[in-house]
């Protein structure tokens, strides 16, 4: 008989830099194999390619810490954050795989509470938990923000304020 475990916390991991770009063309080809020669599906992966490609640019830089969720050792998502100096958690970027099922969601969560593990890192709360700001590259995914409780911004970009319940805006530049 199968002995099973309570897992409490997504497998998620630290991707180092030196392997980042080699876990992005693991997703990508992940990706590309899933839609075959679907065009429709091709198409719909197009945004994860771009961001996928976006996130393999980011510099060596410790402020922007990049995480994996895998599934069997297989990427489902890659998420950048950009660990702002006026204590905002910002998801610069994140690709979640088409066939993957609440995988950008768990991101998100995942990032929401990265704030209080940082601030104990520092020994300060400069990092304000439950709230994230991110960038929406596309209709498809500012629907999807919305549906999870993101509020806009501005144009593109939106927060999520899981203690306060979206009352409190964030600017660009600095927390208010």
């Amino acid at each position: 008989m199968p002995s099973y475990v309570w897992q409490t916390e997504p497998p998620i991991v630290f991707v180092p830099k030196e392997e980042l770009k080699a876990r992005v063309d693991r997703l990508c080809l992940s990706i590309e194999g899933y839609c075959g020669e679907d065009e429709s599906w091709r198409e719909r992966a197009g945004a994860s390619f771009f961001i996928a490609g976006l996130a393999e640019e980011q510099g060596d830089d410790q402020a922007y810490p990049t995480f994996e969720y895998r599934m069997d050792g297989h990427p489902v998502a890659l998420m950048v954050l950009h660990l702002r100096s006026d204590g905002v958690v910002e998801i610069k970027y994140l690709v979640t795989h088409p066939g993957s099922e609440n995988a950008g969601g768990i991101m998100i969560e995942y990032a929401l509470n990265k704030a209080d593990g940082y601030n104990t890192q520092a020994k300060a709360e400069v990092f304000e938990p439950g709230l994230v700001i991110l960038e929406s590259y596309n209709e498809n995914s500012t629907n999807a923000y919305l549906a999870m409780g993101f509020k806009v911004q501005s144009r593109k970009q939106l927060y999520l304020n899981a203690n306060r319940n979206g009352q409190r805006t964030i600017s660009a530049t600095k927390r208010e």
